[in-house]
């Protein structure tokens, strides 16, 4: 199904190019809004999942969690341009855990560094492939920014971060019993790499907003959803209403406001602001999710939970019912 979505928006993209260059943006809101911001909906549910996490710490959690958004937004109030250079790392970072898995050995430093390597990869196409209209979104804070040199940059971060992305995984075989050679014939070594090549590809042919939407959609948000779904036996949409209802609908709400306003007063502050907002709460998020990417969370259905209710017992295999979203397979 991603698929066959993915293509019918590269085909819209090239039979409607100038509807769909009016519509990108509210298409991006829509996906952000509805898919982007329910798999973030749920890092309370993944916290409470990790071992020795009770539900009494949710206050802590909470507090923790607003205090790195606060955080995050005090730097971009600070100084814009430090606060985009965070965007940039925690997003590359977080784009690298959805698609980078761990080699033979499991070293963690290698494993860190071959996924923030993706992720740098993956932001340094649109510098590459569309730096002109790169240009024009960072003029936002720095007028003096040249096509040019940007476009340089993007091709610098590109071979870095393939140069790292190579090293990484050699060294995941040092640090391992298995040889180079048999590192580069594992799955996990080549998926990354294919991944990467399809948005390259989305990108080659379709403009940069909305070639990120289809990827951040259809290839992030999405398979997160369903791994969250998966871990935590998301069956149904009492499942589902139960989960997302504590966080996810105030902020929508709160989101939604936000945007009028915005937009009825002060239009040319939109995308800023929400690219401020984006910016805030992708730190927790990727910091929340590192548990979940990493394996390290317990069937949270044979656990009490106040926010799903009644606990199930037996292992995921002997759980009735079928996820709403479909199972995530290991890459």
């Amino acid at each position: 199904m991603r698929y066959l979505i993915t293509l019918l928006g590269i085909t819209a993209s090239w039979i409607f190019p100038e509807a769909m260059a009016k519509s990108e943006v509210i298409v991006f809101l829509l996906v952000v809004g509805t898919i982007g911001m329910a798999h973030g909906s749920l890092d309370h549910l993944v916290h409470q999942a990790a071992p020795g996490k009770q539900t009494t710490s949710m206050l802590r959690f909470y507090g923790l969690y607003l205090f790195a958004v606060a955080l995050v937004s005090l730097v971009w109030w600070w100084d814009p341009m430090a606060g985009l250079a965070i965007f940039a790392a925690s997003s590359a970072y977080h784009f690298g855990q959805a698609e980078v898995r761990s080699l033979a050995g499991k070293n963690r430093l290698t494993l860190w560094s071959r996924r923030f390597a993706w992720g740098l990869a993956l932001l340094a196409l649109p510098l590459i492939l569309h730096t002109s209209a790169m240009v024009t979104t960072f003029s936002e804070w720095d007028t003096t920014i040249d096509v040019q040199v940007l476009g340089h940059v993007g091709r610098l971060v590109l071979i870095g971060s393939g140069l790292l992305f190579i090293g990484a995984t050699i060294a995941s075989a040092l640090f391992s019993e298995t040889s180079i050679s048999q590192t580069l014939h594992q799955k996990e070594t080549w998926l990354p790499v294919g991944a990467w090549g399809l948005y390259a590809g989305m990108l080659l042919v379709t403009p940069p907003l909305w070639g990120f939407t289809l990827y951040f959609g259809l290839w992030h948000a999405w398979p997160a959803l369903n791994k969250v779904a998966d871990e935590l036996f998301l069956r149904n949409v009492k499942d589902w209403w139960h989960a997302l209802l504590p966080n996810y609908v105030p902020s929508l709400i709160a989101t939604l406001a936000w945007v009028f306003i915005a937009w009825r007063w002060a239009p040319e502050y939109l995308l800023v602001g929400l690219l401020v907002l984006l910016s805030a709460l992708t730190v927790p998020h990727m910091l929340v999710f590192e548990r979940l990417y990493q394996k390290r969370l317990p069937a949270l259905r044979t656990k009490f939970s106040p926010w799903l209710g009644e606990p199930r017992s037996g292992s995921r295999q002997n759980l009735p019912g079928t996820p709403l979203l479909a199972p995530t397979h290991e890459r």
